[in-house]
Protein backbone atom coordinates (compact mmCIF):
# COMPACT_ATOMS: atom_id res chain seq x y z
CA UNK A 1 0.00 0.00 0.00
CA UNK A 2 1.15 3.54 -0.66
CA UNK A 3 2.17 5.20 2.56
CA UNK A 4 3.42 8.67 3.41
CA UNK A 5 6.14 9.57 5.85
CA UNK A 6 9.30 11.59 5.63
CA UNK A 7 12.78 10.17 5.94
CA UNK A 8 15.06 13.20 5.67
CA UNK A 9 18.45 11.54 5.36
CA UNK A 10 18.42 7.90 4.43
CA UNK A 11 22.01 7.58 3.24
CA UNK A 12 23.32 6.17 6.53
CA UNK A 13 20.64 3.49 6.53
CA UNK A 14 21.16 2.82 2.83
CA UNK A 15 24.86 2.19 3.46
CA UNK A 16 24.07 -0.16 6.38
CA UNK A 17 21.91 -2.30 4.13
CA UNK A 18 22.75 -5.41 2.16
CA UNK A 19 22.14 -5.91 -1.54
CA UNK A 20 19.17 -7.72 -3.01
CA UNK A 21 21.47 -10.62 -3.96
CA UNK A 22 22.83 -10.90 -0.40
CA UNK A 23 19.28 -10.93 0.98
CA UNK A 24 18.16 -13.68 -1.40
CA UNK A 25 21.29 -15.73 -0.62
CA UNK A 26 20.19 -15.91 3.03
CA UNK A 27 17.09 -17.97 2.22
CA UNK A 28 17.27 -21.64 3.12
CA UNK A 29 16.58 -24.19 0.35
CA UNK A 30 12.83 -24.40 1.01
CA UNK A 31 12.43 -20.61 1.19
CA UNK A 32 14.59 -20.12 -1.90
CA UNK A 33 12.38 -22.49 -3.93
CA UNK A 34 9.29 -20.55 -2.86
CA UNK A 35 11.00 -17.23 -3.60
CA UNK A 36 12.14 -18.39 -7.05
CA UNK A 37 8.59 -19.53 -7.85
CA UNK A 38 7.26 -16.08 -6.92
CA UNK A 39 10.04 -14.43 -8.93
CA UNK A 40 9.19 -16.49 -12.03
CA UNK A 41 5.49 -15.62 -11.74
CA UNK A 42 6.38 -11.93 -11.50
CA UNK A 43 6.83 -11.34 -15.19
CA UNK A 44 5.89 -8.01 -16.77
CA UNK A 45 4.92 -7.01 -20.29
CA UNK A 46 6.84 -4.36 -22.20
CA UNK A 47 3.91 -1.97 -21.84
CA UNK A 48 3.86 -2.49 -18.05
CA UNK A 49 7.54 -1.46 -17.94
CA UNK A 50 7.42 1.37 -20.47
CA UNK A 51 7.49 4.01 -17.73
CA UNK A 52 10.89 2.93 -16.34
CA UNK A 53 13.11 4.86 -18.78
CA UNK A 54 11.16 8.03 -18.10
CA UNK A 55 11.43 7.35 -14.37
CA UNK A 56 15.23 6.98 -14.51
CA UNK A 57 15.47 10.15 -16.59
CA UNK A 58 13.24 12.11 -14.20
CA UNK A 59 15.27 11.04 -11.16
CA UNK A 60 18.73 11.14 -12.75
CA UNK A 61 19.37 7.40 -12.73
CA UNK A 62 18.40 4.45 -10.60
CA UNK A 63 16.39 5.43 -7.53
CA UNK A 64 18.10 4.65 -4.22
CA UNK A 65 15.68 2.42 -2.31
CA UNK A 66 15.81 1.13 1.25
CA UNK A 67 13.71 -1.94 1.98
CA UNK A 68 13.04 -2.98 5.57
CA UNK A 69 12.34 -6.71 5.56
CA UNK A 70 13.01 -10.10 7.10
CA UNK A 71 13.69 -13.40 5.33
CA UNK A 72 11.10 -15.27 7.41
CA UNK A 73 8.23 -12.98 6.31
CA UNK A 74 6.00 -14.26 3.49
CA UNK A 75 4.86 -10.73 2.53
CA UNK A 76 8.53 -9.72 2.24
CA UNK A 77 9.34 -12.78 0.16
CA UNK A 78 6.53 -12.14 -2.31
CA UNK A 79 7.01 -8.38 -2.56
CA UNK A 80 10.78 -8.59 -2.88
CA UNK A 81 10.40 -11.25 -5.59
CA UNK A 82 8.22 -8.87 -7.62
CA UNK A 83 10.53 -5.94 -6.91
CA UNK A 84 13.58 -8.03 -7.82
CA UNK A 85 12.05 -8.86 -11.18
CA UNK A 86 11.21 -5.18 -11.66
CA UNK A 87 14.81 -4.22 -10.82
CA UNK A 88 16.22 -6.76 -13.26
CA UNK A 89 14.00 -5.74 -16.13
CA UNK A 90 14.21 -1.95 -15.66
CA UNK A 91 17.49 -1.14 -13.85
CA UNK A 92 15.45 1.70 -12.30
CA UNK A 93 16.30 0.99 -8.64
CA UNK A 94 19.44 0.69 -6.51
CA UNK A 95 18.32 -1.34 -3.51
CA UNK A 96 19.67 -1.97 -0.04
CA UNK A 97 17.80 -4.11 2.44
CA UNK A 98 17.89 -3.64 6.20
CA UNK A 99 16.57 -6.15 8.68
CA UNK A 100 13.75 -4.92 10.91
CA UNK A 101 14.94 -7.14 13.75
CA UNK A 102 18.58 -6.03 13.51
CA UNK A 103 19.68 -5.20 17.08
CA UNK A 104 22.03 -2.54 15.68
CA UNK A 105 19.14 -0.40 14.40
CA UNK A 106 18.26 2.47 16.72
CA UNK A 107 14.72 3.03 17.95
CA UNK A 108 14.58 6.18 15.82
CA UNK A 109 15.62 4.24 12.72
CA UNK A 110 12.94 1.64 13.42
CA UNK A 111 10.40 4.39 14.09
CA UNK A 112 11.07 5.87 10.64
CA UNK A 113 9.65 2.66 9.13
CA UNK A 114 6.48 2.27 11.20
CA UNK A 115 3.27 1.70 9.24
CA UNK A 116 0.03 2.56 11.05
CA UNK A 117 2.17 2.79 14.19
CA UNK A 118 3.24 -0.83 13.82
CA UNK A 119 6.38 -2.61 12.67
CA UNK A 120 4.83 -3.98 9.47
CA UNK A 121 7.13 -5.24 6.74
CA UNK A 122 8.16 -4.94 4.02
CA UNK A 123 8.59 -1.18 3.73
CA UNK A 124 10.12 0.29 0.57
CA UNK A 125 11.47 3.85 0.91
CA UNK A 126 12.44 5.61 -2.32
CA UNK A 127 14.97 8.46 -2.05
CA UNK A 128 16.32 11.24 -4.19
CA UNK A 129 20.07 11.60 -4.75
CA UNK A 130 20.35 13.61 -1.51
CA UNK A 131 18.88 10.80 0.58
CA UNK A 132 15.49 12.46 1.13
CA UNK A 133 12.39 10.33 0.93
CA UNK A 134 10.38 10.80 -2.26
CA UNK A 135 7.95 7.93 -1.83
CA UNK A 136 7.05 4.91 0.24
CA UNK A 137 5.33 1.58 -0.29
CA UNK A 138 4.47 -0.50 2.74
CA UNK A 139 3.21 -3.95 3.59
CA UNK A 140 1.41 -5.51 0.61
CA UNK A 141 -1.05 -4.56 -2.13
CA UNK A 142 -4.37 -3.14 -0.96
CA UNK A 143 -6.45 -6.18 -1.95
CA UNK A 144 -4.15 -8.47 0.04
CA UNK A 145 -4.09 -6.07 2.99
CA UNK A 146 -7.90 -5.98 3.17
CA UNK A 147 -8.14 -9.78 2.83
CA UNK A 148 -5.63 -10.12 5.67
CA UNK A 149 -7.52 -7.66 7.88
CA UNK A 150 -10.74 -9.57 7.21
CA UNK A 151 -9.00 -12.84 8.10
CA UNK A 152 -9.49 -14.29 4.61
CA UNK A 153 -6.25 -16.27 4.60
CA UNK A 154 -7.40 -18.41 1.67
CA UNK A 155 -7.76 -15.31 -0.52
CA UNK A 156 -4.31 -14.10 0.52
CA UNK A 157 -2.82 -17.50 -0.35
CA UNK A 158 -4.65 -17.63 -3.69
CA UNK A 159 -3.49 -14.15 -4.74
CA UNK A 160 0.09 -14.99 -3.82
CA UNK A 161 0.02 -18.42 -5.47
CA UNK A 162 -1.33 -17.24 -8.81
CA UNK A 163 0.92 -14.17 -8.92
CA UNK A 164 -1.96 -11.81 -9.70
CA UNK A 165 -0.95 -9.42 -6.90
CA UNK A 166 2.02 -8.23 -8.99
CA UNK A 167 -0.07 -5.90 -11.18
CA UNK A 168 -1.64 -4.20 -8.17
CA UNK A 169 1.77 -3.94 -6.53
CA UNK A 170 3.25 -2.37 -9.68
CA UNK A 171 0.44 0.20 -9.78
CA UNK A 172 0.95 1.01 -6.10
CA UNK A 173 4.74 1.32 -6.52
CA UNK A 174 4.22 3.75 -9.38
CA UNK A 175 1.72 5.71 -7.28
CA UNK A 176 4.22 5.84 -4.41
CA UNK A 177 6.67 7.46 -6.81
CA UNK A 178 3.93 9.85 -8.00
CA UNK A 179 4.22 8.33 -11.44
CA UNK A 180 1.18 8.12 -13.67
CA UNK A 181 -0.36 4.69 -13.44
CA UNK A 182 -1.12 3.28 -16.87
Amino acid sequence: MVWSKSLLNGWDLFQKGITYEEFVARYNDKERARFEDAYEKASFTASELSWSDELKKAFGGPIPTIVMAENWCLDCMMSIAVFGRLMKETAAFDVRIIYRDDPNLSQKEKHDFLTWGREKIPVFVFMDQKGREIGRYASRPYTLEIAGIQGDIEKVKALYQDGSYRQEMLSELKAALAFEVQ
